[in-house]
């Protein structure tokens, strides 16, 4: 589930139930499950100052230790061999960010289709992205929420910067 907040001040937000949306305040008038997210306007009547979506997120499988009668160990990402030079292990980071994606799609209701294009470092930090410009004036929020996305993915160390792109 990725939430937002574009509220000004602090919001106190309590875990109400074990069914969606599970999260609730008492100074929101939140909307109600509409099978995929909600929305939360403030008491004062600004709307959707919270939001949130949910989606299926899987990472690569991975085990700490190899169960009885396994051969095998699995790897994380960030365990496994080599860095984003590796056609499979760019195409899994690749995969994985296209779904937190899709949420942040889901969440802004941006309808086009859009390329992203960024660069990493060798250390696994994002040094820059290339986000259509059309997408910042349609939707900032969005553009915000993909390119925070990017930025907070735990990329691998790769022996050299690595240019990595998606359309969706």
């Amino acid at each position: 589930m990725i939430c937002q907040s574009r509220s000004e001040s602090a919001l106190t937000l309590l875990i109400e139930s074990l069914r969606p949306p599970w999260v609730g305040s008492r100074s929101l008038k939140c909307g109600p499950w509409d099978g995929s997210g909600f929305a939360c306007d403030s008491a004062d009547g600004k709307p959707k100052v919270f939001v949130c979506v949910a989606g299926e997120l899987t990472g690569p499988a991975s085990e700490p230790s190899p169960r009885k009668g396994a051969s095998i160990v699995l790897r994380s990402l960030d365990q496994a061999p080599g860095g984003l030079e590796d056609p499979s292990r760019r195409q899994a980071v690749l995969e994985a960010i296209a779904k937190e994606g899709r949420l942040c799609h889901k969440l802004y209701g941006v309808g086009r289709k859009f390329s992203v294009e960024w660069t990493v470092d060798a250390e696994g930090k994002v040094t820059e992205i290339a986000l259509d410009a059309a997408i910042w004036k349609a939707s900032p929020e969005f553009a915000d929420c993909l390119t925070g996305v990017i930025r907070s993915y735990p990329y691998p160390k790769s022996s050299r910067t690595v240019f990595l792109n998606l359309a969706w």
